[in-house]
């Protein structure tokens, strides 16, 4: 259950990224609008927003099989190299079959640069795959379907780097990450994609940047939302 319980009001700030700021999306507007480059747009996938949550619905109907709708937006977060800790997070409800993980589908968000440095997730209607560097084994995490759920990646590059992934709130690993990030022509990339089966995603909001920052670059709608921890099961 989604509950708003309170509006406390609007924020609009305005302006490029920089050191020390948080961008947040929250998709009270198309992603272009709040800053996002349009990376790849294929067979016509329908988008709106609505209540603030952004949607992409993808099917097959005005192209081949397969590979149907897609759409994948990229911002460059080289503003951000070197800052002592940096996070993105999201909140998203997809109702695409697990077995389009293989093809990056449903929905997927990257955060990642030209040494193969990389936090990425791939997310279905009850599975979720996590990816650490290309060169390191992935794993899943079984979701509650039909609910959306958040996921965060904090990277800490104080010292010896750290990182800690959680969803919805929940810490679901953590360790001593391959180096620094953001660094070397780092940016983040997220995509709604229809593979083999159609399917429907919503966002909510993307958020990355300097943990307990200011927010930039859109207008946010504070409010307070409920939403019931799930349950989690990682699959080795």
């Amino acid at each position: 259950m989604r509950l708003a319980t309170s509006v406390l009001g609007v924020l609009a700030l305005s302006g490029g990224l920089a050191r020390g700021q948080v961008f947040s999306s929250e998709f009270f507007s198309d992603p272009v609008s709040e800053g996002w480059d349009l990376l790849q747009e294929g067979c016509g996938p329908d988008t709106w927003n609505e209540d603030g949550w952004y949607h992409q619905a993808m099917d097959f109907e005005a192209c081949g099989f397969p590979d149907g709708g897609q759409e994948d937006f990229v911002l460059a977060i080289d503003a951000f190299n070197g800052v002592p800790r940096w996070f993105y997070e999201l909140r998203v409800e997809t109702n695409g079959d697990q077995s389009e993980i293989d093809g990056a589908a449903p929905g997927a968000i990257a955060a990642g640069n030209s040494f193969g440095e990389l936090y990425r997730l791939v997310i279905a209607r009850d599975l979720v795959m996590v990816a650490r560097d290309v060169d390191l084994p992935i794993f899943f995490i079984e979701l509650e379907p039909r609910v959306p759920h958040r996921f965060r990646v904090d990277l800490s590059n104080e010292g010896t780097p750290t990182y800690r992934w959680f969803i919805d709130g929940v810490l679901i690993d953590e360790g001593v990450a391959e180096d620094v990030f953001p660094s070397d022509n780092s940016r983040i990339t997220w995509r709604g994609k229809a593979w083999h089966l159609p399917c429907e995603n919503a966002w909510d909001y993307i958020r990355f940047g300097v943990p307990g920052a200011a927010h930039s670059n859109v207008s946010i709608l504070l409010h307070v939302l409920y939403n019931p921890l799930s349950t989690l099961t990682r699959i080795n």
